[in-house]
């Protein structure tokens, strides 16, 4: 994935799949949603954002780092928490960037 991980970076990948990586396990995730956050007015930091990934019903996996794969954005870990249940019942993990 892009060093310079951005919004723009993400959205232009909306409802594509991830391969999400766990040792000698993997599942697929869907890139459900890109959501902005304030900027904030000091410092350099970057534009905060967070992503929501879903995963087919019944995936149970705790929050923690894992390798996601994509494509054309290549392979970063990141850092995702389970944050509920979407529509049909797919489970939603949640990547926080600030």
């Amino acid at each position: 994935m892009p060093a310079d991980l951005t919004a723009d970076a993400f959205e232009a990948h909306l409802g594509t799949e991830f391969n999400v990586v766990d040792g000698d396990s993997s599942i697929v995730m869907k890139l459900a949603a890109v959501q902005r956050a304030p900027v904030r007015t000091h410092g350099e930091r970057k534009e905060p954002f967070s992503l929501v990934f879903s995963a087919p019903p019944g995936t149970a996996w705790p929050q923690r780092m894992y390798t996601f794969e994509h494509p054309d954005l290549g392979s970063s870990v990141i850092f995702v928490v389970p944050i509920g249940h979407g529509p049909d019942q797919v489970m939603l993990y949640e990547a926080v960037f600030n």
